[in-house]
């Protein structure tokens, strides 16, 4: 089975990161994508490439290698910008490999087998028409060359692997990009949640489609920084996003109770039935949207620690006061004990974001198995 880790892989992309990649968007982007259709699939991050996908789970029959770029400048890849080397040297092998040979090299590897190579970038591609003018397009295959251009691209990407030029077969290789912005993307994926929501694709009810991006995005991260090498694809399983986990994650954002939007809401019209103050009223209600996507993001320390921080002084509050003190009162005291308590905790946050987090541990709406950190294998040596 070819499915498997091997000693040469490069494993560059699987340390822990602060926040969501753009490769690790982009694989939920896919996720959310492959549920419009009836068909399995599974994902498996940082395995040869960022991201490769199968056919099934338990049985996979083919596998699209796909290699994410961000790029932040302005203009495209052009045919050289695919097949120039690496500027960095290596003593024993010169040049890195262009980004078409490295990803090529799957093919190679997996020779015999179905496979489809694909290179992902935010920005568009230049590629020759018939008459070699660059012409801008945003999905297209290298097998469409003319075969003057092709035999160039052919010869300089088996150069780079020590193959015959003609060996390299360029149907199997595809240019997209996507149209997943650098910024906001959990926007952009709950939007396509709420598409697939809407067009019934979704088996419940799913309202807070952002919530439900981050948390997903949230299960890749997890799933991307597992380190262990694997000896089989039985192995390699546990690293798998299939079909059925990402129905799974959704549906607990379906079946929370109560929802967090909701919980955060009834707790403002309460504090407006007790006639707050306007200004405090308002500056909880700008933080909504925030704490509540942060409050599913197992990966955001700075929040789970604010979360035990309320939750501490909550309790003694509440031994204090007993069952006297109205909920502006307790959310007051509340969040003075705590930035009392644990000033480093506190320090630079904006107090209408401390009292939104102090009213959803008062309400206990929040689901502490969700904040905690997922369990997962820890890293091994070196085979």
């Amino acid at each position: 089975m070819l499915l498997r880790d091997l000693p040469e892989d490069e494993k560059g992309g699987s340390a822990a990161t602060l926040g969501f990649t753009f490769q690790q968007w982009w694989a939920t982007l896919i996720a959310v994508e492959r549920l419009a259709t009836d068909d399995d699939f599974a994902l498996l991050l940082e395995f040869k490439e960022d991201v490769a996908i199968l056919d099934s789970a338990t049985a996979p029959t083919s596998v699209e290698f796909c290699q994410v770029k961000k790029s932040e400048r302005e203009g495209t890849w052009s045919l050289k910008d695919l097949q120039r080397k690496g500027r960095k040297f290596k003593e024993d092998s010169g040049h890195e490999p262009s980004i078409l040979a490295k990803l090529y090299r799957r093919r190679i590897e997996f020779q015999g087998h179905p496979i489809k190579l694909r290179f992902v970038s935010n920005v568009g591609f230049k590629l020759p028409d018939e008459r070699n003018q660059p012409a801008l397009t945003g999905n297209a295959c290298l097998g469409a060359l003319t075969a003057e251009q092709a035999k160039e691209v052919q010869g300089e990407v088996g150069g780079q692997l020590g193959i015959a030029g003609a060996d390299v077969d360029l149907r199997c290789v595809h240019v997209h990009q996507t149209n997943l912005p650098l910024g906001e993307q959990e926007m952009f994926v709950g939007g396509k949640l709420t598409d697939l929501a809407t067009g019934g694709r979704i088996p419940f009810v799913l309202i807070h489609t952002t919530i439900a991006a981050r948390m997903l995005a949230s299960e890749v991260q997890q799933l991307a920084s597992d380190t262990s090498y694997a000896r089989s694809f039985a192995e390699l399983q546990p690293r798998l996003l299939s079909r059925s986990q990402v129905m799974s994650v959704l549906s607990k954002v379906s079946a929370s109770k109560p929802p967090l939007l909701t919980a955060l809401d009834e707790c403002v019209q309460e504090l407006d039935r007790e006639r707050r103050p306007y200004l405090e009223r308002q500056g909880i209600r700008g933080q909504r949207a925030r704490v509540c996507a942060e409050a599913t993001d197992r990966t955001n320390m700075a929040f789970r620690e604010v979360v035990t921080a309320l939750a501490d002084s909550k309790v003694a509050v509440v031994a204090g006061v007993g069952d006297k003190a109205n909920l502006g009162e307790l959310m007051v005291e509340i969040v003075e004990r705590a930035q009392a308590e644990h000033p480093l905790r506190m320090v630079g946050l904006d107090v209408s974001y401390i009292r939104a987090i102090a009213l959803l541990v008062i309400s206990d709406a929040l689901d502490f198995n969700l904040l905690s950190p997922k369990a997962g294998p820890q890293p091994k040596a070196p085979q």
